[in-house]
């Protein structure tokens, strides 16, 4: 393996941990979005008469 195919693999390696690090962001911020809405949810039900 020549060193600029060695540096074409390791880019593409991260490239690839950074498009997955954005799913899981993502994932854990629309997570984070449901429970939020369910929580309101629940709280508005409580406090109603």
């Amino acid at each position: 393996m020549t060193t600029a195919a060695a540096a074409r693999e390791v880019e593409e390696e991260e490239e690839e941990g950074v498009i997955m690090r954005a799913v899981l962001l993502r994932l854990i911020d629309t997570a984070t979005s449901a429970f939020n809405l369910a929580f309101l949810i629940v709280m508005e039900t409580a406090a109603a008469p």
